[in-house]
């Protein structure tokens, strides 16, 4: 029966792109990028509470190996498979080793990656075309681009969901009350906290798969820039992280207001990044979502419910 629902809404939600101008398009894939990028993000940085300033940089390897296999010729889907099984291979070489760290550590830990990438970008100029990036013969497939991102971003939604409501997510939760308690009782910490960050980091790297096949062009700056990594923070802890909902609401506000900001002819979107994260460190603690909608307070018993045995009993999720 839910099936029977669903399935109608989610066409008519793909006829979307169809009835489009080109700025419409664009905006719609921006959005559905930026919904994504946040709600991946939510997953180690929410869920897990660690501050993971270096999801962007899946978001860059998607974007240039998706471009590299455009220029070779590979079609939209084959270069983002591609770019998303490399993607996958990094996050799962370095995943084991980064989530070793915690706090303050793991956060300049995941930076450092994306500062290696940008400067692998920047300097490997035979493969990547250096500063001036890489372009894309253009074609007329920004209509199934966008599709494949309103995609990605419902899939993002509904593994937010999963998480929410799986062992794996509740050993998160657990971890960012106070990682060393279910350490002790055998928890295996390294572990869930890895598989986030494995499952994050292949939708980042589908969005970044889809970028230079919307705007035919990367580089850089557009791909392992401050912004690419800072913006999923911003979003998802202005929409409130730990939710299901919240880093989407995040996105869908700082999108208008970005594109605000874009309109009027003001360029202060790292200087807006900044006084949000002062914001939300001052005033809006929790998100908008928390303040919309309070969530439950979450206590002392998700440890308690490590000590009942409750991973032991939720399966292998």
């Amino acid at each position: 029966m839910r099936i029977l629902i669903l399935a109608p809404a989610l066409a008519g939600v793909l006829i979307i792109p169809y009835s489009l101008d080109a700025y419409g398009t664009l905006l719609v894939f921006t959005l559905m990028t930026n919904v994504a990028m946040a709600q991946s993000y939510n997953l180690l940085g929410g869920f897990g509470g660690q501050i993971h300033l270096g999801h962007g940089a899946f978001f860059g390897i998607g974007a240039y190996v998706s471009a590299l296999a455009a220029v070779k010729g590979f079609s939209i889907c084959p270069s983002s498979a591609v770019a998303c099984f490399a993607a996958g291979a990094i996050a799962w070489g370095t995943g084991f080793f980064l989530c070793r760290a915690r706090g303050a550590s793991f956060a300049l830990a995941s930076l450092s990656l994306l500062l290696l990438l940008g400067l692998l970008a920047r300097n490997l100029s035979g493969l990547t075309g250096g500063l001036s990036g890489l372009s894309l013969p253009l074609h007329k497939g920004t209509v199934l681009v966008t599709q494949l991102s309103i995609l990605n971003a419902l899939a993002s939604l509904l593994v937010n969901f999963w998480f929410a409501r799986s062992a794996t997510g509740l050993g998160l939760r657990a971890i960012a009350q106070d990682e060393m308690t279910p350490r002790t009782l055998g928890v295996p910490v390294k572990k869930i906290k890895a598989r986030a960050f494995l499952v994050g980091s292949l939708l980042a790297a589908f969005s970044g798969s889809l970028y230079p096949w919307q705007v035919f062009y990367v580089s850089p700056s557009s791909a392992f820039g401050l912004e690419v990594s800072l913006s999923p923070v911003v979003m998802a802890m202005l929409g409130g992280t730990g939710t299901v909902f919240g880093p989407a609401l995040g996105a869908l506000v700082m999108t208008v207001f970005q594109e605000w900001l874009f309109s009027s002819g003001a360029h202060f979107r790292l200087a807006l990044m900044g006084a949000v994260l002062w914001l939300l460190g001052s005033k809006f603690r929790g998100g908008l979502i928390r303040k919309i909608w309070p969530a439950t307070k979450q206590g002392s018993h998700l440890i308690s419910s490590w000590r009942a045995g409750s991973w032991r009993s939720g399966g292998k999720g």
